[in-house]
Order: C-alpha cells, then structure tokens, then sequence
C-alpha cells in the first residue's frame, strides 16, 4: 500500500506581487519608559508596615491583641468588652483582616463574632507584625485588610541555651480583671523546649450608679 502526498502552488498575479516588492517597512515609535530604582536601597522596602519588638512591646502591651496594638498608626480596636478585642486596620475588621501565629492562621473564631477573644496573649509574643496596604495580598484573599502576624519563639529561629522565661499578672479594675500569664525556654545548643500558658477571667463591669434610671426600666 502506498501512500501520496499532494502539493499544491497558488501563483500571485503581478499587481499584487509588484505592491509587496514596493511596500516599505515602516518602523513603529515607541514612547520612552523611565525606570526609577528604589531610592530606600534593597534593604528597606516601601510597604507600609509596623514592627513591635523588645521593649517597644513591652511598654505597649495590655490584655489583649487589640488593646496591644489600639495606639498604632492606622490601627484601632473592636473591643467588645475587656477579654475580647480584635484589631482594626484603617477601618477593615473581621474577616478582612488576617491574624498569624508563627505565620499560620489563627485558628479562632474572632473574625466570625466580636464576642470571641483572640486565642494568644500578648505577655508571650516575642514580635508582632503589622502589614498594611497591597503587601498584604501576598497572604490571601482574605487579608485584604491587612496582617497581623505574631511570633512566639514556638518553632526557634536559633539555639537556645540555658533557661530563660517571663511572666505576668493583673487583678483589678472595674470588671475585677484576673489574668496570668508565662513562658518558660530551655536549651542545650541541640534540643529546644517551650512551654507558654494564659489564663484569664473578667466579671460583670460596674459602673457607679445605674446604667438606666428607674423610670427608664421595664
């Protein structure tokens, strides 16, 4: 069995060859792009975002991640009573906003309802990371508000040698605040242990006199 191939030729009249051999080539101007590097250098970047680390967390710490970071540019706090209080990022809150541990989600339901508290307090965060703007899509959809990222020292970046720990607690109030708080780090140079805990209790808030006047109750 044999198999053919088929050429075929199609042959240009001589108007049309003569306009493709007389055609010019014409050249297409482009406007000119200026390039500027970043003045700051490499090692600065132009986001917008905010680190509290050492003593400057220290001084800013309260009883919960909202109330941390309430004084930040651009950041606020939901506060929905002493023991629950979410950080607002130029406005955003709930789901809008993302908050980290360790650069994992945080596994709560503080997005989902302002009632619920954020599951970490801040006496045992080593750095918080604020990010804001465009930089914050790099995390996902759902940080289009911004980030909140926390690191704890849970996963260590360096040996650790010796025992090293802090601790914390606060009574007092209006609404009889009672809250602790440690951690404690050990190390060889080769193994690593961390142990973190909190706990925390409010009562009822009091406020002198009554919130309604007699005549104001039903």
């Amino acid at each position: 069995m044999s198999r053919c191939s088929k050429l075929q030729f199609w042959r240009l009249p001589p108007l049309a060859t003569a306009l493709l051999i007389a055609s010019p080539a014409y050249a297409i101007e482009i406007d000119p792009q200026v390039i500027t590097a970043n003045p700051l250098g490499n090692e600065q970047l132009a986001s917008p975002s905010t680190v509290l680390t050492g003593d400057k967390l220290t001084l800013a710490q309260r009883g919960s991640l909202g109330e941390t970071l309430n004084n930040q540019p651009g950041v606020s706090s939901s506060y929905f009573g002493p023991g629950a209080s979410r950080p607002i990022i130029r406005g955003l809150d709930g789901d809008r906003i993302r908050i980290l541990r360790n650069g994992v989600g945080a596994l709560d339901a503080s997005s989902l309802s302002y009632d619920h508290a954020v599951p970490l307090d801040p006496v045992n965060v080593d750095r918080i990371e604020i990010v804001r703007g465009p930089a914050a899509l790099l995390y996902g959809g759902s940080a289009i508000g911004g980030v909140v990222n926390t690191l704890d020292n849970r996963i260590p970046v360096e040996s650790i040698e010796g025992i090293h720990g802090s601790g914390e607690l606060r009574y007092g109030g209006a609404d009889t605040t009672r809250s602790s708080a440690g951690k404690l780090e050990a190390g060889n140079g080769q193994f690593a242990l961390h142990i973190d805990a909190n706990a925390r209790n409010f009562n009822d808030l009091r406020i002198p006199g009554y919130a309604r006047t007699s005549d104001q109750r039903t």
